[in-house]
C-alpha cells in the first residue's frame, strides 16, 4: 500500500489544486491567478473556472471582476444581483460563456435594469458553444427573478437562442398578454427545455399559455408551479417531477384538476404551503393527491394534510422509497405506521427532522425501525443538514 505525503499546497496535483479553486469565487480564482505561472496556468484554464461562480453587484470589487468578464473564457454561473455596477451588461454581453445566468431585479433600480435588447445579447452570445475547447459548455440555465422589467414590447426573437434546459420564472409580468417575450421564448427553447418553473397564479395565466400552444410537444421532465395553473400538465407527457405551491385557495383551479388524467409518469412529488383544512373533504388537496401512483419520492413542505386524504396518497403508492416532512402536518397518528408497514415495502428513508411528532407516534416508529432496520428514520435531534436535499424552489 501507497501513501502520498503532500508538505505544501505545491506538492498538490493540478487536479487537486483545480478542484479547491473551484469552491472559491471567480473573482477569488482570478486573483489566485497572480500567484504564479502554475496557478495561473490552472486557474485560467476553462475546465476550472466553469465550475466558478462570479456575483456582479455593487459590492464587487470593479476592477477584478471587470478583468474577469474582460479576460475569462468562460464561468459556471453568474448572478446579477441588484443594483449592478453600470457597465458590468456590457462586459457580461461581450464576456465569457456562461453556462447558468440568474438576473435579479428590484423595484429601487428599475432605471437600470436589464432592457430586452441586453438580454437578448446576452443569450445571443451564449449561442454557440466553443466545443473545440475543453470545459466550454454552453448556456442551458436561465433564472429570471423580480417584477420590474421595462421596455418588454420591445422584444425580438428572430435570432437563435441557446438551448436552454432550464428556465425559472418569478415575475407575473413575464407572461402578460402586453408582454409575450417569455411564452415566445418556451416555445422557441422547446426541444431542449427540461426545467420549467412558471410564475402564474390564476387560471386564466394557464389557459393562455394553452391556448398559445407553448407547450404543444413539451419535454419539461420537471415543473414548478402553483395550484392555480396545474392544468398545464395535461401538455407534458414527459413529466416526471412536479413541485406544486399554493398562492391561495381562491386561485385553485378544482373544477378542471377534478377530471385530469392520473400522472403516473411522476416519481417525485412536492407539496410547499398546501394546506387542507377539515371541511375540505374530497377538495382540491384529496383530488390532487389521487393523481398519482408511481411516486417513489415525496417531500411536504410546510404543508397541512387531512390524514384520511394523505392516507390514500400511500395506499396508492406503494412505490414509496422516500418520504421527507419539513414543517408537515398530516402524519401523526400511530395507525398510520401500520399503514406503512403494509403499503410500502421499498420504503428506505422517513424523514422527520423537522416536523413535530408525538411521543406516541415516536414509539410507534421505534418499533416500526426494529422489524425494519434497514429503513432510516431521522428524528429531530439526529438531522444532518448534509443529508438533506432540498426540493425544488
Amino acid at each position: 500500500m501507497y501513501f502520498l505525503i503532500f508538505q505544501t499546497i505545491e506538492d498538490l496535483f493540478d487536479e487537486l489544486l483545480q478542484k479547491i479553486f473551484s469552491y472559491l469565487p471567480a473573482q477569488d480564482v482570478w486573483a489566485k491567478s497572480k500567484v504564479c505561472l502554475r496557478w495561473e496556468r490552472v486557474a485560467k484554464d476553462p475546465v476550472t473556472l466553469n465550475q466558478t461562480q462570479l456575483f456582479v453587484d455593487e459590492k464587487a470589487d470593479d476592477e477584478l471582476y471587470a478583468d474577469v468578464l474582460r479576460d475569462a473564457p468562460c464561468i459556471g454561473e453568474v448572478y446579477i444581483l441588484p443594483p449592478h455596477p453600470p457597465n458590468a451588461l456590457n462586459l457580461l454581453i461581450n464576456g465569457p460563456k456562461v453556462r447558468k445566468l440568474v438576473i435579479v431585479g428590484d423595484s429601487d433600480w428599475h432605471r437600470n435594469w436589464p432592457s430586452p435588447a441586453d438580454l437578448i445579447a446576452l443569450l445571443s452570445h451564449n449561442k454557440h458553444t466553443l466545443q473545440q475547447l475543453t470545459g466550454m459548455k454552453r448556456l442551458t440555465s436561465l433564472f429570471l427573478v423580480g417584477e420590474c422589467w421595462r421596455d418588454w414590447d420591445e422584444w425580438d426573437l428572430s435570432q437563435g437562442f441557446p438551448h436552454l434546459w432550464t428556465l425559472k420564472i418569478d415575475s407575473l409580468s413575464f407572461i402578460s398578454e402586453e408582454c409575450p417575450f417569455i411564452r415566445d421564448l418556451i416555445m422557441l427553447c422547446k426541444p431542449t427545455l427540461r426545467t420549467l418553473h412558471l410564475p402564474c397564479q390564476l387560471p386564466h395565466d394557464a389557459v393562455s399559455l394553452l391556448n398559445a400552444g407553448v407547450f404543444q410537444g413539451s419535454l419539461v421532465e420537471e415543473l414548478t408551479v402553483s395550484t392555480g395553473c396545474l392544468r398545464v400538465v395535461s401538455q407534458m407527457p414527459h413529466l416526471k417531477i412536479l413541485a406544486v405551491a399554493d398562492n391561495g385557495k381562491e386561485d385553485r383551479d378544482l373544477s378542471w384538476f377534478k377530471n385530469t388524467p392520473m400522472l403516473s409518469g411522476v416519481w417525485k412529488l412536492t407539496l410547499q404551503s398546501i394546506l387542507e383544512t377539515e371541511n375540505e373533504t374530497q377538495g382540491f388537496v384529496w383530488h390532487l393527491l389521487s393523481k398519482f401512483n408511481h411516486v417513489l419520492e415525496f417531500w411536504g413542505l410546510e404543508s397541512s394534510v387531512e390524514e384520511n386524504t394523505f392516507n390514500m396518497f400511500l395506499r396508492n403508492n406503494s412505490l414509496l422509497r422516500e418520504i421527507h416532512f419539513l414543517d408537515f402536518v398530516g402524519f401523526d397518528n400511530p395507525n398510520q405506521v401500520v399503514l406503512l408497514e403494509n403499503y410500502l415495502p421499498n420504503l428506505c428513508r422517513l424523514d422527520l427532522a423537522l416536523s413535530q411528532i408525538s411521543e406516541e407516534m415516536s414509539a410507534a416508529l421505534h418499533s416500526f425501525n426494529e422489524r425494519k432496520p434497514d429503513l432510516k428514520i431521522v428524528f429531530d435531534n439526529e438531522y444532518d443538514e448534509t443529508e438533506i436535499i432540498m426540493a425544488p424552489e
